[in-house]
């Protein structure tokens, strides 16, 4: 029986591995697209050398950018969009909340990062 305020989720097949590979691929390709935007906007404002000196500090923030705006709002990533795709909680099939997004965001950009910066 479904929970007060939770429509049912109707039982789709699981994704094929295809689909999620084509999935990754595109998310890879937008991320890369945000990750060269901001480099080179990074670059126009402060110079090349200080852009070089930050580079990993930007690939963050551009990640950031791209994985958290889909969290925030709630929309699927482009990757999932494009292979019609659903993110969904193992237990009860209902669709991952922003929360649990946002927690993808800090568990697959942040939290790497940071584990890199405090062992160097």
């Amino acid at each position: 029986m479904p929970r007060a305020g939770k429509r049912a989720m109707p039982n789709f097949p699981q994704a094929m591995q295809a689909d999620m590979v084509r999935g990754k691929q595109k998310d890879d390709y937008y991320a890369e697209v945000v990750r060269k935007s901001l480099f080179e906007a990074c670059e126009a404002v402060a110079g090349t050398r200080q852009a070089e000196q930050h580079r990993e500090h930007i690939r963050v923030a551009a990640d950031c950018v791209y994985f958290a705006a889909s969290a925030v709002t709630g929309a699927p990533l482009l990757g999932e969009e494009f292979s019609d795709l659903t993110a969904v909680n193992n237990a009860d099939m209902s669709p991952v909340s922003r929360m649990q997004r946002l927690a993808f965001v800090l568990l697959h950009v942040v939290f790497p990062f940071a584990f890199k910066s405090t062992c160097s």
